[in-house]
């Protein structure tokens, strides 16, 4: 009983948090979908997906650090077969590092919670 009463009010409080959330009105400050990803050397698919995956690309804005950066999986196309325009998130894989060469604007006030989603 007590298991269902937690299920419940944690239920409760997604939906509370989900509407506050929407009823803010808050508009994002950032957002990259690494379409910029460039350069990169394809060498086969990802473990169990098949999904393209390259390593050692550019992403434009942003600078790189670690062996083979940057690595991106190529979340529309299967290797080997698929001609679907890129959809491109990137791996963070052993010491890979990226971090952007401008600051986002608005994203340092003081006592102003932020929500990052990737």
């Amino acid at each position: 009983m007590r298991a269902c009463k937690f299920h419940f009010l944690s239920c409760l409080i997604g939906v509370v948090l989900t509407f506050l959330a929407q009823r803010s009105g808050a508009q994002p400050i950032f957002s990259d979908d690494f379409a910029s990803f460039a350069n990169g050397n394809f060498n086969g698919g990802q473990f169990q997906s098949g999904l393209v995956v390259a390593y050692g690309g550019n992403l434009t804005d942003w600078d790189k650090a670690g062996g083979g950066v940057v690595h991106a999986v190529d979340r529309a196309n299967v290797f080997g077969s698929g001609n679907n325009p890129s959809d491109f998130a990137v791996m963070i894989w052993q010491d890979n590092v990226i971090t952007q060469l401008a600051a986002v604007a608005g994203s340092n006030a003081s006592g102003t919670p932020y929500e990052v989603v990737f």
